[in-house]
This record gives C-alpha cells, structure tokens and sequence, in this order.
C-alpha cells in the first residue's frame, strides 16, 4: 500500500470530504459553496479551501476535518486515508475518593470574612448562613516555593454532611 502524504489529503475534493463528513452544503455560485448549518462558512472549490468567516478560520481539507470534527492532524489524516476516525480506547481509572486534606491547616475565619464582606460583597447573613452550614472555612494552603497562602475553602457535602470535595479562593491579591 502506498504511503499516504499530506499532498494527497490536500489535492482531495474539499467538497466530498465535507459532504463526507455530514455537512449539508448549497451552491453559492459555480465555485462557492455554503454550509446550510453556518452560512459565514464557504467552500471554495476552485481553491479547494474553506473560509468559516464569523470564527476566523481557514483552511484545506486536512483542516476542515480537524475543525468539523474537532480532531489533531493524525486522526484527520487517518480519516481522509480510510474514511474512519481510528477508534480510541478509553482507559477508565477508578475514581479515588475525594480526601479534604485542609482540616489540620484551618485557620480562625477572620480574613476570609473580610475578604467575603468586602471585596466580594456578601452580606453577613450570608457568610453566617455558609459559615453555619459547615461549607466554608478558612485554611492556609502552601504553594510549590512553600508560601502559606491564606484561602478560602468552599466545601462541597454530600446529603451526609461529609466533604467530597472542595474549591479553594485565595484572599491576598499576588
């Protein structure tokens, strides 16, 4: 079998691989197309390349795939070769539960009630309701050059009141 080149995938009819693809393409005139779905993209035959005009993106037709499909150049070039887009194997990871590690470095709730109330502009009985809801907290988080940052935590619990899982804001501007 000969080897598939990037000059064979450029010299294919840009309209098959789009009608190929799905695309419901109109006749504009007798060298320009248009996608019914987007009418800022064309097809230009005669150049054998694509203008998607309102996105600001051209190209030939290794890259309308890329952009139709959302695909890398590899599984482009698979594709116009065989037609298929190679088949990926997913390798699912269980899931490791979510560990809250943050509880041994909770701070007083000072700073990030004045970082609440004044910079983001909540009310006390808001911050209390949260406070008393046991989803926020305050905590210092070390960062790689070992600087203990003062943050926020925002706790996520389940129907059981246990943290699965946690988002954090800093309070000092860096």
């Amino acid at each position: 079998m000969a080897k598939f080149t990037k000059e064979d995938a450029k010299v294919m009819s840009i309209l098959d691989v789009a009608q190929s693809l799905g695309m419901e393409l109109k006749q504009n005139s007798s060298q320009e197309w248009y996608w019914v779905e987007h009418d800022s993209f064309k097809i230009n035959t005669r150049k054998n390349r694509f203008d998607w005009y309102s996105r600001d993106i051209h190209g030939d037709v290794i890259n309308l795939v890329e952009t139709i499909k959302e695909v890398d150049y590899k599984q482009a070039m698979h594709y116009l070769r065989t037609g298929e887009f190679p088949k990926i194997e997913l390798n699912q990871q269980p899931k490791e539960p979510f560990r809250y590690v943050l509880g041994r470095f909770e701070q007083p709730f000072i700073e990030a009630r004045d970082y609440l109330k004044e910079v983001r502009g909540l009310s006390d009985d808001t911050i209390n309701f949260f406070g008393q809801a046991g989803v926020l907290a305050q905590a210092n988080k070390k960062s790689p050059d070992d600087y203990l940052e003062p943050v926020v935590v925002f706790k996520n619990l389940d129907k059981q009141g246990n943290i699965i899982g946690a988002s954090l804001q800093g309070i000092v501007p860096n």
